[in-house]
């Protein structure tokens, strides 16, 4: 609460400034100085009765010099208000009595020539009414402003009243509906107390925002001194939680689907002295959380900051037409404490909103993917009842259709890369629409019923090489407006654009596990034998052609029997023994093998060495693998 410059509320019949010890203004001497002399101070205390015998200000001023007020008043006269430089008196006084129940200040300016800054003179005129009684405290000319209490929902300030007579006092009229009084003493008859007056403004009895009322205090016989009493109720809503921020204009917001898009949301915050709650809304606005909304904490206390209040688009009333309706903030008496004007454009033609989910697992707790072709589910199998190669999902759209070539909408596929969408576009699935029976059209909206279909291993993508036919694969799905095309969905840099980043489902499909596997490697049949120096080498082969990038190398130790004269396999294996013999892939972007080279170390044994090598390539369900190719190393002793 603000106080005035100088706290006494003085009520007291005395002349004298409220200052226990006042010290008077003193500036060094010399041109453009100002000193206040016969030991008048810079606060001045007039009685509250009209008085025509003018009190003195004294001064001695280094050069010419001028009196101005510092804020308007009807009530306090000064004259003269200029003069020459040296010895000064003005005389200053009342011109009407001050009914007020506190006292009430003015300020006047003493400007000196020279002086870069003007003296200030505070003025201060009693009550007219005042008994023996000195009230300071939360009270500025005369009226006395309550603040919301710490951790209550009620009002609060406190007076310090100082006498040595007995007084009561009390609301005046309905405000004894709503205000109370806690004090830490009583006062007493001849002794000088000092007590403590919290006045307290009870909420739960405010019948309107901002509550106006009186107090009085009585002192035997005087006449009552009154004080006005207000207590306020606020509550303003702006766009953001940074308090630095303005208002809201008009407190009018649109829900729009910039934070995500088909949600329609919007998002206020509300910062009040007051416990305030959501009125009720309009069937067509929901809450973006559940519960009441409400600034009152789960622990009882009331926020001291803004609260967030998220409003959506009810997913039942999506439309293509308009609304508008004004939602309220209520007080726990039930009144208004602000208006907020909520409106909606409608859907427009660019509209798109699915439900289409990629279920995580199948029933047996395994990774979901569509199964590689139609043919390998037989729908009498109960093993096979959730195989699938295709799943229905419903789109909702606001311009209709009759079939997928007049849709406003098509599918994009993007590869995927370790779990992130790449942009290359694939092409392995496509949609299909679904049963009539289950398409609906509500208030310009369609809701349609639509199929996601994975290709049979071997479609276009597999032939061209974008994926393997024996591996599994993934993409991932996007549905987009006619007008966007795959280029548009990644920027420059091949990042996934900000208006997609969140717009995509990852679909994965299982690898033929009946598809032929082949690999090709130029100069190295199967079956082949290379022979080594012992001095270790170098061999490199380009892969021609390669059907899975999943490889597996078996390694089987070869030693040289000199007195059989032959190789033979061996089931031991010493360590960093295959280190030896070391067989490396290099794979393309695609993670294709495009080489295997081998490199061979030098022999320093005694003896002939070697070492078998299978590749088996995986296809298919449960990884299943095939041999595709195996050749031999020889490498003779060191001579």
């Amino acid at each position: 609460m603000h106080k005035s410059a100088f706290v006494c509320l003085l009520i007291a019949l005395a002349t004298a400034s409220c200052a226990d010890d006042p010290t008077p203004t003193v500036l060094s001497e010399g041109s453009g100085t100002l000193v206040l002399a016969n030991g008048t101070t810079d606060l001045i205390t007039l009685p509250g009765k009209a008085d025509a015998t003018p009190h003195a200000l004294q001064f001695v001023a280094g050069g010419n010099w001028t009196i101005s007020m510092a804020t308007s008043n009807t009530w306090l006269y000064a004259s003269p208000t200029q003069g020459p430089a040296g010895e000064a008196t003005v005389g200053l006084r009342a011109l009407s009595d001050n009914l007020s129940s506190t006292s009430r200040s003015a300020r006047l300016l003493v400007n000196v020539d020279g002086s870069a800054q003007p003296t200030t003179i505070t003025v201060v005129q009693q009550s007219a009414g005042a008994q023996s009684l000195d009230i300071s405290g939360d009270v500025d000319e005369g009226v006395m402003r309550l603040n919301p209490a710490t951790g209550s929902t009620d009002f609060a300030g406190t007076l310090v009243v100082r006498s040595s007579q007995h007084w009561t006092v009390a609301p005046v009229g309905d405000a004894a509906n709503w205000i109370t009084f806690e004090r830490d003493g009583e006062p007493k008859d001849g002794v000088a107390t000092e007590v403590r007056l919290t006045v307290v403004a009870h909420y739960a009895r405010f019948d309107q925002p901002i509550m106006r009322g009186q107090i009085a205090f009585t002192v035997a016989g005087g006449q009552p001194v009154v004080v006005d009493v207000v207590a306020q109720s606020g509550c303003s809503v702006f766009a953001t939680a940074n308090e630095a921020d303005d208002l809201a204009p008009r407190y009018a917001f649109a829900l729009t689907d910039t934070t995500t898009p088909g949600r329609f949301q919007t998002t206020f915050y509300v910062e009040s002295n007051v416990e305030w709650q959501l009125g009720e809304l309009p069937e067509w606005i929901a809450p973006a959380t559940e519960g009441t909304i409400t600034n009152r904490r789960e622990n009882g206390s009331l926020s001291t900051s803004r609260v967030g209040v998220g409003l959506l688009l009810n997913t039942a009333h999506y439309s293509t037409a308009s609304r508008q309706a004004t939602i309220v903030l209520v007080n726990t008496q039930g009144q208004t404490l602000a208006e907020i004007e909520i409106t909606f454009a409608g859907l427009d033609g660019n509209y798109l909103e699915h439900d289409f989910t990629f279920p995580a697992y199948d029933p047996t707790g395994s990774d979901f993917s569509f199964e590689a072709r139609a043919a390998y589910i037989d729908p009498s199998n109960q093993d096979d009842y959730w195989k699938q190669v295709e799943r229905p999902f419903t789109l909702t759209t606001a311009v209709d259709y009759a079939s997928l070539d007049d849709a406003p909408f098509h599918l994009l596929l993007a590869a995927d890369n370790y779990g992130r969408p790449t942009a290359t576009q694939v092409h392995w699935a496509s949609l299909r629409m679904g049963d009539a029976a289950n398409h609906t059209a509500t208030g310009g909206v369609f809701a349609k019923q639509l199929y996601l279909v994975a290709s049979d291993r071997g479609d276009a993508d597999d032939r061209e090489g974008r994926t393997q036919v024996a591996m599994p694969r993934a993409a991932f799905f996007f549905i987009v407006p006619r007008s966007v095309q795959f280029a548009d969905l990644f920027d420059a840099n091949g990042t996934l654009a900000p208006a997609y980043a969140d717009r995509f489902t990852r679909i994965a499909q299982k690898g033929d596990h009946e598809a032929t596997v082949e690999f090709v490697v130029d100069g190295l049949a199967d079956g082949a034998v290379l022979e080594v120096p012992a001095e270790g080498g170098r061999l490199t082969f380009d892969v021609v052609r390669a059907t899975s990038g999943q490889l597996n190398i078996g390694y089987t130790r070869l030693h040289y029997n000199a007195t059989a004269g032959e190789w033979r396999e061996m089931a031991s294996m010493p360590t960093d023994y295959t280190s030896q013999f070391d067989l490396r892939f290099t794979l393309d972007t695609d993670e294709r093998p495009t080489q295997l080279t081998l490199v061979v170390a030098p022999n320093t044994g005694t003896t002939g060495r070697g070492m078998k090598f299978e590749l088996q390539m995986y296809r298919g369900d449960g990884h299943a693998q095939t041999t595709v190719l195996t050749f031999a190393v020889r490498q003779p002793a060191a001579r």
